[in-house]
């Protein structure tokens, strides 16, 4: 995940990978330390003795929102190839990016949609296609939030390549 601002579209908010760079309008978080990303592992415990569930997240807060214009862009990161795609139940390509952003500055809004934000998902639409990346899979979408001058926001999807 990577927050930019209109008004800067130089700086970008995001992982730990931009610590040296992170604008002074925004935080940036993870549930791991030293984490850069939100990440799923479920692994098999067949396989591995010492094996646990992991799921990690990000948080970017951004201060001064009030009259500015944010694009919050969400992007699925491939694997090299789909590791086990003839095993009956791994449905990886099942698992989307969730994005909430809520609205901490206004005492009429709170989360900008209680669903939140994801991409599209199809049982038949796998992350790869004969071990490429399948073009029709979209994974990459982004939220654009505009805040008014008391900071009630406004908020638009769409989904990108």
């Amino acid at each position: 995940m990577e927050v930019v601002r209109e008004d800067d579209p130089d700086a970008v908010c995001s992982s730990d990978f931009y610590a040296d760079v992170i604008p002074s309008w925004c935080n940036y978080e993870n549930s791991s330390p030293g984490g850069d990303s939100a990440y799923v592992a479920n692994l098999d415990d067949n396989y591995y003795d010492d094996a646990e569930e992991t799921i990690t997240s990000e948080t970017i807060m951004i201060s001064n929102a009030a009259g500015k214009t944010f694009e919050v862009r969400v992007s699925h990161w491939f694997f090299d190839k789909d590791y086990y795609p003839n095993l009956v139940g791994w449905d990886d390509h099942m698992m989307a990016a969730l994005l909430k952003i809520k609205n901490m500055s206004s005492k009429d809004q709170n989360q900008l949609n209680k669903d939140g934000w994801s991409h599209p998902v199809d049982e038949w639409t796998p992350t790869h296609v004969d071990g490429e990346e399948n073009p029709d899979y979209q994974g990459n979408f982004k939220v654009t939030v505009t805040c008014d001058d008391t900071c009630f926001c406004l908020s638009a999807f769409e989904l990108v390549e």
